[in-house]
């Protein structure tokens, strides 16, 4: 059985939704409707450009290509019931119509529990085709995208992707410039998601502007033990302090190498 999914896209991030949901009407933090990607590994647009004035009703997609070093799969080699090539052809469908190209290691070990993509330089566009692709998966638990350069976008895309995969529980976003705008995306994810155990932002360009959009994830999580914020900007010790001090699952906080002192008494 086929189920499709909404994904959603503004011009910085992406979001998804089951089918229900959009019935529903209900609404996310994040965007607006741009296309359908089903379990199949197609995308389907929902954004179309006019074939003529004339007929408001004539209407066409518009059409995307890319060079990569990947050859595609012939359609009729995959298998709908065949996760594995559904979520390969999911991904490289992802990968044409954000115009970025496949990284071979992701397609060969998208299945396995632990999948490190570090240092593979995939950048923002790469980190939403992906992001798409993990949307759907089941397999992976531990995810890694250590220095790849996604910035605040693809550490957007990501948050996105997490709010709705709920097998992920140990995520590294460590050695990305994510500044304060993927820091709160990513502590606004943490508000919803059930599963996420170890959150890894060590050396991630993070001041004291991030702190602030950390407080109510802390308090409320439930699940998160592990939180690396070492390596960053931070320099206001106190507010730091009473941000981690509201949280009350942390089992192991890294805070190396800042030059303050930090204000934290656990009651």
């Amino acid at each position: 059985m086929v189920e499709a999914l909404g994904i959603e896209r503004s011009d910085t991030n992406i979001t998804n939704r089951s089918r229900q949901s959009a019935r529903s009407g209900r609404s996310s933090k994040f965007s607006k409707v741009m296309f359908i990607c089903s379990y199949d590994g197609k995308i389907i647009l929902n954004q179309y450009t006019k074939a003529s004035e004339a007929d408001d009703n004539a209407l066409k997609r518009p059409q995307w290509d890319y060079d990569t070093d990947i050859e595609d799969e012939k359609s009729d080699s995959v298998n709908e019931y065949d996760s594995n090539s559904s979520a390969r052809r999911l991904y490289q469908n992802a990968c044409r119509m954000y115009g970025t190209i496949p990284v071979s290691y992701f397609l060969r070990n998208s299945e396995q529990a632990e999948l490190k993509l570090d240092y593979h330089q995939i950048g923002p566009l790469g980190a939403r085709a992906i992001a798409v692709a993990l949307t759907c998966n089941t397999k992976i638990l531990s995810f890694s995208v250590r220095d790849n350069g996604i910035g605040s976008e693809g550490a957007l895309a990501m948050a996105e992707m997490f709010t709705e995969n709920n097998y992920i529980q140990a995520v590294d976003f460590s050695e990305n410039d994510i500044g304060k705008l993927g820091s709160d995306a990513i502590f606004l994810m943490l508000e919803e998601n059930t599963t996420l155990e170890d959150v890894l932002l060590e050396k991630c360009c993070l001041g004291n502007d991030a702190i602030q959009g950390m407080t109510k994830a802390l308090a409320d999580s439930q699940k998160l033990t592990n939180l690396n914020l070492s390596g960053n900007k931070f320099s206001d010790g106190q507010a730091l302090g009473q941000v981690i001090a509201e949280n009350a699952s942390l089992k192991s906080l890294n805070l190396r190498f800042f030059n303050v002192k930090i204000w934290y008494q656990h009651l």
